[in-house]
């Protein structure tokens, strides 16, 4: 259900004197990690600036809602102003990125890690982005809200989890946990090894704070894209209630991000 399945290889020892395999692991947030925009604001900007505008008042006037909104959104673009599905993954096919963010990820995969996206935005915005770009296959799984098309042909968008079944984290947004989706969907932490997360919005900051000492967050830290420090200024807020234990390298650039996964998986240059 929307998610690339993924056939894991197990390396079990088979004898006393043989090494456990660690786990490797790479997950990225989506909007303004792997992508340098935020996909929601993106596709409306360019097609339809009037269900930006909306976007934008909407915003302010309904915390918490985004989800939703953005639902919204999507219908007013394809209803008032005849913005197609195709013309959406198009434009979605070709959102910005950091140079040197897609070869970084390109290269872990090939090294054996596994790689993983976790993200507020939805499935259609991700896949258009990962398949244009040859990814879908090194992605083990994509965990994001959920595209599906409406009565009407419409794309549309719901939450990865329901109002009707809360998650019950005080951290995160209604919607989507991403601690949780470490942790008891992803099960990533139920094996010793090392994860390395890159982010950048307060909506990381519950999968942060799950990560261990072995691990290592990666964290937007640009003066110059200011939307994109959301992680950076929760963790400082938050370091006495909520403790980061992994390792924090702050990042501006892609060859910043490869640099450190490449160090972290001991990885060749």
């Amino acid at each position: 259900d929307n998610a690339h399945a993924h056939a894991g290889t197990s390396s079990g020892s088979s004898g006393a004197d043989t090494p456990v395999a660690m786990a490797r692991h790479l997950v990225f947030d989506y909007d303004w990690s792997l992508i340098n925009c935020n996909s929601d604001y993106y596709v409306f900007e360019e097609l339809a600036p009037d269900a930006y505008d909306y976007v934008q008042r909407q915003t302010a006037a309904r915390p918490g809602e985004f989800n939703a909104i953005i639902d919204e959104a999507l219908v007013l673009a394809q209803s008032e102003y005849d913005v197609t599905k195709e013309q959406i993954r198009k434009c979605l096919a070709s959102v910005p990125v950091l140079e040197g963010m897609i070869a970084t990820l390109k290269e872990a995969a090939a090294a054996g890690v596994t790689v993983h996206v976790v993200s507020d935005a939805s499935y259609f915005f991700i896949n258009s982005f990962l398949d244009e770009e040859e990814l879908s296959p090194l992605v083990a799984n994509l965990c994001t809200n959920k595209s599906y098309l409406d009565e009407s042909g419409f794309l549309r968008l719901r939450p990865y989890w329901s109002g009707e079944e809360p998650h019950g984290c005080e951290l995160c947004p209604p919607n989507l946990c991403k601690g949780r989706v470490l942790c008891d969907d992803l099960k990533l932490l139920d094996e010793p090894g090392t994860i390395v997360y890159v982010g950048d919005g307060s909506g990381d900051f519950c999968a942060a704070t799950r990560l261990r000492a072995s691990d290592v967050l990666l964290v937007r830290d640009d003066p110059d894209t200011p939307s994109a420090r959301g992680l950076v200024r929760r963790i400082a807020r938050e370091s006495t209630r909520h403790p980061v234990r992994a390792q924090v390298v702050h990042w501006k650039s892609a060859g910043q991000v490869q640099a450190a996964v490449r160090k972290a998986f001991h990885l060749a240059a």
